[in-house]
C-alpha cells in the first residue's frame, strides 16, 4: 500500500500528465504545463508544501466602517464632527486586528509544528504553499478567457479563507481512511467546492510561426 499524504509534505500535482506550476515572482498565475516541458532547474516552480487551514485576521470590519464613512462624508459634508468619530474608530479597529494578528501568526506557527507528519483524512481543510515564491495557492476572481464558467488560481501573500482545499476520493474503490500516493483523487476548492481539473485547450491552429530571411525575426501569420 502507498504512503499516506501528510501535513508538511512537499508535492507536486499532476493532471492528466500536466503538472500545476508558477513562475511565481514573474506572474500570480497558476497553468499547466506538460512533464516533457519542465526542466531540472524549475521543477521547484511546481512543488508545494501541504500545510493546515491557517487562521486569517478578517478585515471586513475595518472595511464597513470606511464605507460608512464615505457615505457620510457625502451625505453631511458640512459636519464632520460625526466623520472624525467614526474615522478614529477606524484607526481603534486596524490597530485591535494588528495585534490579533500577531496572536494569530503565532498560532498558526504552533498549528502546523503540531501537525506537521501528521496524515489527512478526505475532506480535512488544507493550504497548498508554492515553494519557490513563498505564497500559497488562493482562487482567483478573474475567470478563464477560453470558458468563463472556470476560474483560475493564483498566488498570494495575504492569506483569506479562498486558500482552503480538500482531497475527495478520485475513484469509487479508493480506501476510507487517508489520501494516498499513487491513488487518483480530487483536488476540490472549499470556497466553491469546485473540482480542479484541465479547462479547454487552447486553440492555436489559426497561428503560424514563420521566419523573416530579410531580418530573421520571428513573425506571427494567421492568414
Amino acid at each position: 500500500m502507498s504512503e499516506p499524504i501528510c501535513y508538511g509534505d512537499i508535492v507536486y500535482i499532476d493532471l492528466e500528465g500536466v503538472i500545476l506550476y508558477s513562475s511565481g515572482f514573474y506572474e500570480p498565475y497558476l497553468y499547466l504545463v506538460s512533464r516533457e516541458n519542465i526542466a531540472m532547474k524549475s521543477f521547484r516552480n511546481g512543488l508545494f508544501k501541504i500545510c493546515p487551514n491557517f487562521t486569517y485576521k478578517d478585515m471586513g470590519q475595518v472595511e464597513e466602517l470606511k464605507n460608512q464613512l464615505d457615505l457620510l462624508k457625502s451625505l453631511n459634508p458640512q459636519e464632520p464632527f460625526a466623520a472624525d468619530q467614526l474615522n478614529n474608530d477606524i484607526i481603534v479597529e486596524r490597530k485591535t486586528i494588528e495585534l490579533r494578528q500577531e496572536k494569530l501568526e503565532h498560532l498558526n506557527q504552533k498549528v502546523y509544528e503540531e501537525t506537521k507528519g501528521t496524515k489527512l483524512t478526505y475532506g480535512q481543510k488544507f493550504q497548498l504553499f508554492h515553494i519557490e515564491s513563498q505564497s500559497y495557492v488562493t482562487v482567483s476572481k478573474t475567470t478563464n478567457k477560453q470558458d468563463k464558467t472556470l476560474l483560475n488560481l493564483e498566488l498570494s501573500t495575504i492569506g483569506s479563507r479562498d486558500m482552503y482545499f480538500t482531497f475527495m476520493p478520485g475513484v469509487s474503490f479508493a480506501s476510507n481512511d487517508a489520501p494516498r500516493y499513487d491513488v487518483p483523487l480530487r483536488l476540490v476548492s472549499c470556497k466553491n467546492n469546485q473540482i480542479l481539473y484541465l479547462g479547454t485547450k487552447l486553440d492555436l491552429s489559426g497561428l503560424r510561426t514563420t521566419l523573416n530571411p530579410p531580418n530573421n525575426t520571428l513573425t506571427n501569420d494567421d492568414r
